[in-house]
């Protein structure tokens, strides 16, 4: 089965925990959630501590945080496999910061792989303060993955994203006011990143006033089991420092 994109949705810039929205999942099945949330701080970063969807928890998959000079941000990715359908509400809760903002975006997908601790492969990201392109690589556990990635910086123009020389879809953007405003984006490849391996997206980072940025990004994969029996799917999986069986989450 292939990955297909379902539904997105922004919060408004807030000053407060927790951050607030709704999002709405359509009817689809093997559905993936991914949310991504963009603090930042006149003095010092606010740190993300907690997401969830209709109050379920969601699972932090990476981060990366810009504290320089005249820069505070925090850029994160949390995900939930087959989340509730319909309209619920994503909050998102957070510590610290001076004079905080924040926002987040979530995206829904449908197609995606639910075996236990094989949704993913290796995320990747940086922050930094130079302008251009800056370039990433992630690792796809699967053929015909999919890509999600968040980017933050500090200028009146946001960030662009290419994977592997092809523009990518953007999902959302807001921008989150302070004395260095910051513009948040979320973008996905909206269809396969090719086999599996090590493939590269880049993000442009410019526009008047260009500060420092941080972005980061993880890959999901479809569901190449579906359609087979419980005596198909590969039979165990790592988990911690053992095995265990694999099957489908609930």
């Amino acid at each position: 089965m292939a990955i297909s994109h379902d539904a997105d949705a922004v919060s408004t810039d807030q000053t407060a925990s927790p951050i607030t929205w709704n999002h709405t999942i359509g009817v689809g099945t093997n559905t993936f959630l991914a949310v991504g949330v963009s603090l930042n701080g006149t003095v010092s970063a606010p740190t993300a501590t907690g997401v969830t969807y209709g109050g379920v928890s969601m699972t932090k998959m990476c981060f990366q945080v810009e504290d320089g000079a005249t820069d505070h941000m925090e850029a994160s990715i949390w995900f939930l496999k087959k989340p509730l359908g319909g309209t619920n509400q994503v909050s998102v809760t957070f510590t610290g910061g001076t004079s905080p903002h924040g926002a987040g975006g979530s995206s829904s997908y449908f197609g995606c792989l639910q075996l236990v601790n094989t949704a993913y492969g290796s995320a990747g990201g940086s922050t930094g303060t130079a302008s251009g392109d800056q370039g990433f690589t992630l690792t796809t556990p699967e053929n015909n993955c999919w890509w999600y990635a968040i980017a933050i910086n500090t200028a009146t123009t946001s960030p662009t994203l290419t994977i592997s020389g092809t523009p990518g879809t953007q999902r959302i953007t807001q921008t989150l006011g302070n004395t260095q405003s910051g513009i948040m984006v979320t973008q996905d490849p909206n269809g396969s990143t090719g086999a599996a391996g090590s493939p590269s997206y880049r993000f442009n980072f410019g526009g008047t006033g260009l500060g420092g940025w941080a972005t980061c990004a993880f890959p999901f994969a479809p569901d190449v089991y579906s359609g087979q029996t419980l005596s198909n799917y590969p039979p165990y999986v790592q988990v911690g420092g053992g095995m265990s069986r694999n099957e489908r989450a609930s």
